[in-house]
């Protein structure tokens, strides 16, 4: 079973990321023996106010210069030279666009960042990737168990209501069989527990990392308690 380096932010570094993901998944790979593998990431577009000319920015973008196979899906249009298929990507679809890509259960890597439905998408995925990546809100605290409303119709309006707070991310993942591994308050990063053979050196108190809430939600939408 694999060992996973315990300080996993020592080896941040962007290329195509939106921060430091890059070298985070460059070192997950090389412990997990995974040296040209498979991905799944949607929820890709451009840098945030940049023009699509300056290329794609994603957790997997550097994966596929590098020779990795995959599949990107959003929900915008782009060029056919990025190769990005526009799906919308919901809780109720995510396994009929799993199969309907021919993603295999033991996919390598998986990033999820809608902006809003990553819990309940994880939750309601069938497939057990060895990695997976999501976006969570780092605005929320490090107590917090909550998520916005299951709801496959949400759009980010850019307030403070969006996505899951990482400790209903963790508890989704203990129950689904992942080990928390990093995280930079925006995204998190979980391996599959029989992967991880040190699973005692990620705690969690240790792994938070908060960011600076967005604009309060001026209709004071509910939270749900995981």
């Amino acid at each position: 079973m694999p060992y996973i380096v315990p300080d996993l932010s020592a080896f941040e570094r962007k290329v195509r990321s939106q921060l430091g993901e890059d070298g985070i998944i460059e070192k997950i790979s090389e412990c997990l023996g995974i040296n040209t593998g498979t991905f799944f990431e949607f929820g890709i577009g451009p840098a945030w106010n940049h023009p699509i000319e300056d290329g794609l920015e994603g957790n997997f973008v550097h994966l596929r210069e590098q020779g990795w196979k995959g599949i990107f899906l959003d929900g915008a249009q782009y060029p056919p030279k990025y190769d990005v298929r526009q799906e919308f990507i919901t809780p109720l679809n995510i396994n009929t666009l799993y199969r309907k890509y021919g993603l295999p259960d033991d996919l390598d890597f998986m990033s999820i960042d809608v902006d809003g439905q990553e819990l309940w998408i994880w939750l309601s995925l069938q497939a057990r990737p060895k990695v997976v990546i999501l976006e969570y809100n780092g605005g929320i605290g490090a107590d917090p168990s909550i998520s916005i409303q299951f709801d496959v119709t949400h759009r980010w309006d850019g307030t403070v209501y969006h996505g899951a707070s990482l400790r209903a991310l963790d508890k989704v993942a203990k129950d689904k069989g992942y080990t928390l591994v990093w995280s930079n308050g925006v995204n998190a990063v979980f391996i599959r527990d029989d992967r991880v053979s040190n699973k005692s050196d990620f705690a969690f108190e240790r792994l938070f990392v908060p960011f600076t809430p967005h604009a309060p939600d001026p209709k004071n939408r509910p939270w749900v308690t995981i």
